[in-house]
């Protein structure tokens, strides 16, 4: 995939090594099927909206972000805790937000 963006002068895609997730998208998918999120919150779901707490790890959609208008609190089972340190720890935390979309590249 990298030698076609090359090829056409587009950027490449960081090299993956060891790493669990190539691409966003997986994990993003999993945090949606283990929360109920829906893609707007997803994207507008920044670091600052998760507690890793250890007793019960939680996040949090504001209001102004939900369908609904009210800001709530979504307990983590275990496999999204896992995705969001995997993802976390893979991405470097170089954004505010969880997910980037080309807006907020």
């Amino acid at each position: 995939h990298n030698k076609w963006l090359r090829e056409r002068n587009y950027s490449v895609s960081p090299s993956i090594g060891s790493s669990s997730f190539a691409y966003q998208l997986m994990p993003a998918i999993l945090l949606s099927i283990h929360t109920g999120l829906r893609r707007g919150e997803l994207f507008s779901l920044k670091w600052s909206d998760i507690d890793f707490h250890e007793e019960q790890p939680m996040l949090t959609v504001s209001g102004d972000k939900a369908k609904s208008g009210k800001t709530r609190h979504i307990p983590l089972n275990k496999e999204a805790v896992a995705v969001l340190k995997q993802w976390k720890s893979q991405d470097g935390v170089k954004s505010l937000y969880v997910f980037v979309g080309k807006k907020k590249m």
